[in-house]
């Protein structure tokens, strides 16, 4: 059958809200952890380093399988439950132990511990994208689900932030410390499992329209085939590495460049509130002039804000113009993410009715495999380039030092964007016909459903 027209808000709180348990944990365990790790137990910055580069290999090998095997599941709960129900088992505890390290914790411990935490929020994350897609055909509900579902991620990913402020008496200090981060733990562990068991009872399978289950062929067809992939790829290596750079040495640049680092965690969450605030609005826009269209916009006017930031004194008495700044990128950044996922959808959509087939699974892990390498590899050559600059954090930094942290922080983030930003003009499918796919989509559903009949 086919996907509902509509999904009510019961269905998509109960779909949306792990999000937000997750990305309370994967943002600072990327962001914040190997810092903490380096500084509270045995184990060297170097060690850390190359325990995150294995783990970032393995998911070039655990991500497309996860996404191959979702799709070819066959159970009487669909697709996407079971491994969602799997991979909220392996998550939970790895989420316990990572945030939890002893002092004498060592490389073997963090190793054993990031890779089951980054297995299990993989086995989850993909296939409940996947699942969004199969909810609904509707591109106006579609937009609606994943949009409520980025501003929940990001308000999550600010949890870690907000927990020194909010708990002020408890930790004396604004500061990150690894007691911030056992107690986000936590919270994390006990609501984590609750969410996820009212996703699986309250949210339906969705519809499974194409009737042939997807081979590795196929998949590969997809890949080497489908265009509007193939663009929506160049899109995401363009923003993820030039996010990535601006992410990597943003700590770097307020805490030791700007001397605001007590004010990071106000940075942080003034961000990420301006994110979930200003989402719903970037929906409507998404609506009334199609998904290519603004996320062209949204890049190419987000450029321009980080270099800005440049003419800004350091020092805590700059802090309101900073956070003016702050709010004005975050809502150009909002409209990245509320268009990314949506736009894959119709990617999916249109690869469904040239091929027959719902890959959904595989194509989110594509595009999470894509995500990762842009971002961490944006990150490592900012951080790498800063280095190469002469930038040493506590010294006195010549010109050409401040420059490259300018250069990494501003400048080529700021030309990335526009680079992705004008990669998307002259999208070759307009919103009319994302309709006629859909309705051909609800055509074929429809005669599938007479077939079972």
């Amino acid at each position: 059958m086919s996907g509902p027209t509509m999904i009510d808000n019961t269905v998509t709180g109960s779909y949306c809200m792990p999000t937000f348990f997750v990305a309370a944990v994967t943002t600072p365990a990327l962001l914040i952890l190997p810092t903490l790790y380096a500084h509270y137990t045995t184990i060297t910055l170097a060690q850390i380093g190359l325990i995150l580069m294995v783990t970032r290999a393995l998911d070039a090998v655990t991500d497309p399988l996860i996404g191959f095997l979702s799709d070819r599941t066959r159970s009487r709960w669909g697709p996407r439950k079971p491994w969602v129900a799997a991979g909220a088992v392996v998550v939970t505890p790895s989420v316990w132990f990572l945030f939890n390290p002893a002092p004498e914790a060592g490389v073997g411990y963090f190793l054993t511990w990031a890779f089951l935490f980054t297995l299990g929020a993989t086995m989850v994350t993909i296939p409940t994208s996947a699942w969004g897609v199969d909810l609904t055909l509707d591109p106006k509900e579609r937009t609606r689900l994943f949009t409520i579902r980025g501003m929940l991620m990001h308000v999550g990913g600010i949890m870690y932030a907000v927990f020194p402020l909010a708990l002020f008496s408890r930790y004396e200090s604004t500061a990150l410390s690894m007691k911030v981060m056992s107690d986000l733990a936590y919270f994390v562990v006990i609501a984590l499992p609750i969410s996820y068991v009212v996703m699986l009872y309250v949210v339906p399978q969705g519809s499974q329209i194409a009737a042939r289950t997807p081979s590795l062929v196929s998949v590969w067809g997809t890949l080497k085939n489908n265009r509007l992939l193939w663009r929506y790829f160049v899109v995401t290596v363009l923003t993820g590495i030039g996010l990535g750079m601006y992410l990597g040495v943003m700590y770097l640049f307020f805490a030791d460049h700007m001397k605001m680092g007590q004010a990071f965690p106000v940075i942080a969450i003034t961000s990420g509130v301006s994110i979930f605030c200003i989402m719903p609005i970037w929906m409507k826009l998404i609506l009334r002039f199609g998904k290519p269209r603004v996320w062209s916009c949204a890049l190419i006017a987000m450029a321009p804000t980080s270099p800005i930031i440049w003419f800004v004194e350091p020092g805590m008495g700059s802090i309101v113009a900073i956070l003016v700044l702050t709010v004005v990128g975050a809502a150009l950044l909002a409209g990245h993410f509320a268009v990314s996922p949506v736009l894959l959808g119709d990617i999916i959509d249109y690869d469904k009715l040239r091929f027959g087939e719902n890959k959904a699974g595989n194509i989110f892990s594509l595009s999470l495999i894509v995500n990762k390498v842009a971002y961490a590899g944006g990150a490592g050559l900012g951080l790498f380039l800063v280095g190469q600059f002469g930038y040493q954090p506590g010294a006195d930094n010549g010109p050409l030092a401040v420059f490259g942290l300018a250069f990494c922080f501003s400048i080529l983030p700021a030309l990335l964007l526009t680079a992705g930003g004008v990669s998307l003009l002259r999208y070759p499918v307009s919103m009319q016909r994302q309709d006629t796919i859909k309705r051909r989509l609800d055509q074929r559903a429809a005669r599938a459903a007479g077939r079972t009949v």
